[in-house]
């Protein structure tokens, strides 16, 4: 993991996800869920709908997105975005598509998200 300086505090929306569990394998965690939360939340507010360009902002907004959260290993891949395909994880999921519509004002506009 690179060594990442934050310059900016940690944005309070997301707070609200706290108590979301992350039924994700420890070992095989490479994004923790505040920086997953971060950049899905900016990203539809830019105007992103689907994983592939959610995963690209990230791409193109590392610098903005480090400024409030290290992102020590770069931004996560669309296909690992894509949590629909882990049955343990959809709940989860559920209930963060929902914060996020609500946070963002986009409730009901969140295609495949």
């Amino acid at each position: 993991m690179a060594d990442v300086t934050v310059s900016g505090a940690s944005p309070d929306f997301l707070s609200h996800f706290g108590g979301i569990d992350d039924p994700r394998q420890t070992a095989k965690i490479t994004c923790p869920l505040n920086e997953i939360f971060l950049l899905v939340v900016c990203a539809v507010i830019s105007g992103a709908q689907d994983w592939v360009s959610i995963a690209l902002y990230g791409q193109r907004k590392l610098d903005l997105l480090r400024r409030f959260l290290p992102f020590g290993d770069g931004t996560t891949s669309h296909d690992q975005l894509d949590t629909s395909k882990n049955t343990d994880f959809r709940a989860s999921w559920r209930r963060v598509r929902t914060l996020i519509a609500r946070l963002a004002g986009m409730e009901g506009k969140i295609g495949g998200i």
